[in-house]
């Protein structure tokens, strides 16, 4: 029989104590995601962004100005078996490698990352692949198809999509067409693709950024750059103007077509609620999504720039 010297128990207890750590972390990894994940809900429920907000006590309208959203919630199974774990790990990284792609899009756009991570997950629950059931909206950030297309027309040509963009024309109310019903679907199918849907959203924050503030003649917040993807930069600028010289104001007097959308949003406790109780909602909203900002470790920026270099190769 082999005997074991002090140096090769040693050796042996390392090693065991290491497999034994690594077995401990990736345990408790997925046994603390799963505490965090959204709980299953019935087959064919749809949960709209009001029953998002419904948790806090309150509730508000879409993002990106796409009225009447519903979005089918994806269902996700009790972890119990080892089927079960296997299926949540591979959502988790899945999760993962969509956050690294909207982490990206944001580095090289130059839009706030957390602003539009908070936003995809509103929107979609970071399913690329998500679809609303009142309305066309698709996608991570559900885009309708008239805001998709000409978001295409505007920026695909920096995305290799530029031979698409040409395809794409103004009709006479100003609306993007496609003549070529195959080429207009395989276009819109391009909304599924969670890394372009993450860079057009991007862009389309920062232009809407340009545009309200040029509207308000200065810097906006990131509450206010949100309340574009819901009203529309145009009447988002309005809605903060009144809110700023008129806050009681009741809302859905302003705005009566998001109310009618989006009643939840107009509403506090059953009544109707007034410009200051809905831009604090949204406040509130914001703040929770999006944390104090938090500095990179060298080794994780140094990964971003890495990915951005080769992409723009």
């Amino acid at each position: 029989m082999k005997q074991f010297t002090n140096s090769n128990v040693k050796k042996v207890a390392k090693l065991v104590a290491g497999r034994n750590a690594r077995r401990v972390v990736i345990i408790g990894a997925v046994l603390l995601a799963a505490a965090a994940w959204p709980r299953a809900e019935d087959p064919g429920q749809v949960r709209t962004l009001d029953d998002v907000l419904a948790e806090s006590g309150d509730c508000e309208a879409e993002s990106f100005g796409f009225a009447e959203e519903i979005v089918l919630a994806r269902s996700v199974p009790a972890v119990g078996s080892v089927n079960d774990i296997g299926g949540f790990v591979a959502r988790l990284d899945r999760h993962g490698r969509t956050l690294a792609m909207i982490d990206e899009a944001a580095y090289r756009v130059g839009a706030p990352a957390r602003l539009m991570r908070a936003m995809a997950g509103v929107e979609s629950s970071f399913d690329a692949k998500a679809k609303a059931t009142t309305s066309s909206a698709t996608g991570l950030y559900q885009f309708i198809e008239a805001t998709w297309l000409s978001n295409v027309e505007s920026h695909g040509h920096k995305y290799g999509l530029g031979g698409l963009a040409r395809h794409i024309r103004r009709g006479p109310l100003n609306e993007p067409v496609v003549d070529d019903p195959r080429m207009r679907d395989k276009i819109l199918a391009l909304r599924e693709d969670a890394r372009l849907s993450a860079y057009l959203a991007a862009e389309l924050t920062i232009d809407n950024t340009r545009r309200l503030e040029k509207l308000l003649a200065r810097p906006v917040t990131g509450t206010e750059i949100y309340l574009t993807h819901v009203f529309g930069v145009t009447s988002a600028a309005r809605f903060v103007k009144l809110a700023e010289t008129a806050p009681g104001t009741i809302g859905a007097e302003i705005f009566p077509k998001e109310a009618k959308a989006n009643p939840g949003l107009f509403l506090r406790r059953g009544k109707p609620a007034t410009l200051g109780q809905i831009q604090r909602r949204f406040a509130v909203k914001m703040a929770r999504f999006d944390p104090a900002p938090r500095k990179r470790a060298p080794m994780e920026q140094a990964g971003v720039e890495q990915v951005a270099a080769v992409e723009a190769r």
